[in-house]
C-alpha cells in the first residue's frame, strides 16, 4: 500500500462545492457502488470496460470517462491502472470538481483507505457524519491513529454538543500520550462523559501538570466511582493544593496502591516543608510505582531535592533515575515530565536516551532538531527522518520535519511533497501552508503560492510573514 510520502502528485486545495450530494451521479458500476458507504452513491446498471473504453474515445476530454474506467480498475484490484485513469480525471477537472472527493470514495470503498486520503482529507467539510464515521473506522483498522484523530476532531468541531465522537477523539488522543489534545477535547464534556473519559481527563491534567476547574474535578468524581476516578480526581486536588481534601481521602483507607499512598504522603509533605519525611515517602512510591506512575513520582522526586538545595542528595537521584530509566520506553514521558518542571537539560537527557531507544520516535526527533543542526549532521538527521516516515508514512510530526529540512535545504519539489502531507495529517495546521507558500514562489508558480498564503493565513498565521505583493 502506497503511504503518505507517495501521495499523489496533484493534491488541488479546495474552496467550495454546491453540494457533496452531486457525487450521486457519478459511479455507474453497480458492484462498487453498493459497497461505497463513505461517498453515498447509487447503484446503477453494471457498465462493461469495453463500453466504458468506447465512450472514452468519443468524448477523451470528459474527466468522467477516466474517473468512471479508474473505478473499474479499482474494483478489480488492478490499482496501479486506476491510479493512471484517476491522474488523468484529476488533469481534466476544476480544482473544484466533484470527482476529486468521489476518487477518494472509490479508494475507501475497495478498501485502500491511504490512497483515499489525499482526496478527503483536504474535503473533511464535504462529507457527512456516514462518510466520516466510514473514514475514522477505515483508519482505525488500519492501526493509522494520527489521521484518525484529525477525522475525529474534525467532526467533533462540526458537531460540538454530540460528546460520543468528542470522547472517541480523547481516547485516541490519550492513547497517543497527546495529553493536551485529550483534556482539550475532553473538558468541555466534563458534565456528561463516561467513566472511561473522566479517568482521562483526569489523567491528562495530572500529566500536564495542570489544575482542572475544581467544580469539573469534584464532578467527576461525585459521578463516577472506582478507585482510578479517586486517585487521579484526588492528584488534581493535590496539584490545586487542595491538601484538607487529600488528607481525608488519605485517611480514608481508600487508596489501595501502596505507591500510590506512599506518592500523596510526599506530595503532602513537600508541601508542608516536611523534608525528611517527604523524601522517605519519594522513595517508597519510587521503589514500587509501576509504569507512567512512576514517570511521575521520579519527575516530582527530582523537583524536591532541586528546590531544598540538596545537591549530594540530588545526583545520587539523578543517578538511581537513569538505573531505572536508561533501557525504558518510558523516556520519553520522562522527558516531556522533566521539561514541564522546567528541567530542560535533563529532559534533553531522556530525549536523547528515548532516540538511541528508538530512531524513528518523532517527539523525540523533534525535540533533538536543534542539537542535530547544531551538530551540522543534516544527513543523520534526514536518514532518521526517513526512517521514521518509512515505519509510518501518515506522521504528522515526521512529515513536517521533513518539509522543514527540505526547506532548509532549498529542495522545493521534495519540500511541496511534504508539506501537502502535513497539510492533510495535522489537524487544522498552519506552518505547511506558509512554506509551500515560499516554495511555488521559488519554482515561480504565483498563482499556487498566493492561494497557500491564503490558507496560512485564514488558518491564524501571520500575515506580515507574507510578501506585500501575496498578501
Amino acid at each position: 500500500m502506497r503511504g503518505a510520502a507517495a501521495f499523489p502528485r496533484k493534491l488541488p486545495l479546495k474552496k467550495t462545492f454546491t453540494s457533496a450530494r452531486r457525487l450521486a451521479f457519478l459511479v455507474l458500476l453497480a458492484g462498487l457502488a453498493d459497497s461505497v458507504r463513505a461517498i453515498d452513491l447509487p447503484a446503477t446498471p453494471k457498465v462493461s470496460e469495453d463500453s466504458l473504453q468506447s465512450l472514452l474515445s468519443q468524448a477523451p476530454e470528459n474527466p468522467l470517462n477516466w474517473f468512471n474506467l479508474g473505478a473499474l480498475a479499482a474494483q478489480n484490484k488492478q490499482f496501479d491502472l486506476a491510479e493512471s485513469y484517476f491522474a488523468e480525471t484529476l488533469d481534466l477537472s476544476e480544482p473544484t470538481s466533484p470527482l476529486i472527493v468521489a476518487v477518494g470514495g472509490v479508494w475507501l470503498a475497495v478498501g485502500e483507505t491511504v490512497r483515499a486520503l489525499p482526496y478527503l482529507m483536504p474535503n473533511l467539510r464535504l462529507l457527512t457524519p456516514q462518510d466520516l464515521n466510514q473514514l475514522q473506522m477505515g483508519l482505525g483498522d488500519k492501526g493509522y491513529a494520527g489521521p484518525r484523530l484529525v477525522v475525529l476532531r474534525h467532526w467533533a468541531k462540526r458537531n460540538p454538543e454530540f460528546s460520543p465522537v468528542a470522547e472517541e477523539a480523547g481516547r485516541v488522543a490519550c492513547g497517543q500520550g497527546d495529553w493536551a489534545v485529550c483534556r482539550d477535547i475532553l473538558e468541555k464534556f466534563a458534565g456528561t462523559v463516561d467513566s472511561s473519559s473522566a479517568v482521562s481527563l483526569l489523567r491528562a491534567g495530572t500529566f500536564l501538570n495542570q489544575k482542572l476547574p475544581r467544580r469539573d474535578v469534584d464532578g467527576l468524581m461525585r459521578r463516577h466511582k472506582g478507585k482510578e476516578i479517586l486517585f487521579w480526581g484526588h492528584m488534581q486536588h493535590a496539584l490545586s493544593g487542595n491538601w484538607s481534601v487529600v488528607k481525608r481521602y488519605r485517611n480514608g483507607g481508600t487508596v489501595s496502591d501502596s505507591a500510590r499512598f506512599h506518592y500523596l504522603r510526599a506530595l503532602m509533605a513537600m508541601a508542608g516543608d516536611n523534608h525528611d519525611l517527604c523524601a522517605s515517602h519519594f522513595e517508597r512510591s519510587l521503589e514500587q510505582a509501576p509504569d507512567s506512575l512512576a514517570v511521575l513520582v521520579a519527575a516530582d522526586f527530582y523537583r524536591f531535592y532541586a528546590v531544598t538545595g540538596n545537591s549530594f542528595k540530588l545526583e545520587q537521584l539523578w543517578e538511581d533515575i537513569k538505573a531505572r530509566f536508561q533501557e525504558s520506553k518510558l523516556a520519553v514521558l520522562l522527558a516531556q515530565q522533566l521539561e514541564l518542571r522546567g528541567y530542560e537539560k535533563q529532559a534533553r537527557y531522556y530525549y536523547r536516551v528515548a532516540h538511541r531507544l528508538n530512531s524513528r520516535l518523532p517527539l523525540a526527533l523533534e525535540a533533538l532538531w536543534n542539537d542535530f543542526l547544531q551538530r551540522d549532521e543534516v544527513n543523520i538527521l534526514q536518514a532518521h527522518i526517513d526512517t521514521l516516515l518509512a515505519h509510518d508514512s501518515l506522521s504528522c510530526i515526521g512529515n513536517t520535519l521533513a518539509m522543514r529540512l527540505r526547506a532548509d535545504l532549498e529542495d522545493y519539489d521534495n519540500m511541496i511533497r511534504f508539506g501537502r502531507n502535513a497539510s492533510l495529517l495535522c489537524h487544522e495546521a498552519v506552518e505547511p501552508f506558509y512554506h509551500l507558500g515560499q516554495a511555488y514562489l521559488k519554482l515561480k508558480q504565483p498563482d499556487q503560492a498566493r492561494r497557500s498564503f491564503a490558507r496560512y493565513v485564514s488558518r491564524g498565521g501571520e500575515r506580515e510573514k507574507v510578501p506585500v505583493y501575496m498578501r
